[in-house]
């Protein structure tokens, strides 16, 4: 009886482990995608064990930051192109469920991400907690660049541009509310004064 009981409860008890995964407690990796290729992906010189130690110790559960080209896009998830050479170097889910919902094949990408399976010559890598931190649009134009704290709300200077390059918003978050000073403008060019001014905690205070 015992040992059905630890049958059945040992993957109940392993899903709670996994759902209640802080990635914030991760470590960070510096390493770029040709880097890291390099290291444990297809154009590594190391044997396979020693692939999966270099893995584990470097790479797996840690927090990367890569650019690459829009393979695909779901507000879920996306590809990334990041060799400019055949199929997707990248697969990444994220976070918040639907990040990626203005996402467009073709446009640039930098996203921060937590590393959950190495890529090889027939598979790309992937990640999960995925965040966009800077985007191009297809013509090159910078749509938007800011960065998240380690719990995931938006955090310091945020600026998005439209197509046309004409600024759309620029201000500070804080936890993931507007602080400080923000200025917003209408899609004519005009200044919107319901959402410029100063902001406390998310809330325009004047």
């Amino acid at each position: 009886m015992s040992i059905l009981k630890l049958i059945f409860v040992t993957p109940f008890v392993l899903g709670l482990i996994s759902c209640s995964e802080d990635p914030s407690l991760f470590p960070f990796n510096s390493h770029d995608f040709k880097k890291t290729n390099s290291d444990i992906g297809c154009d590594s010189k190391l044997n396979g064990n020693q692939k999966d130690d270099l893995w584990a110790q470097k790479y797996k559960n840690h927090w990367m930051t890569w650019t690459g080209a829009v393979m695909f896009a779901d507000p879920k998830e996306t590809a990334l192109q990041i060799d400019g050479v055949g199929r997707q170097d990248l697969e990444i889910i994220f976070g918040d469920g639907h990040s990626g919902y203005d996402l467009e094949k073709g446009e640039l990408a930098t996203i921060k991400f937590v590393m959950k399976s190495k890529g090889d010559c027939a598979k790309p890598f992937s990640g999960e907690h995925g965040r966009i931190v800077r985007k191009s649009y297809k013509n090159g134009q910078l749509a938007y660049r800011g960065d998240y704290n380690r719990n995931a709300k938006k955090e310091g200077p945020w600026i998005r541009y439209r197509k046309n390059g004409q600024l759309w918003y620029k201000g500070t978050y804080k936890d993931g509310l507007e602080e400080g000073p923000w200025v917003v403008y209408h899609e004519n060019g005009t200044l919107n004064p319901k959402w410029t001014g100063t902001f406390r905690e998310g809330k325009k205070v004047n």
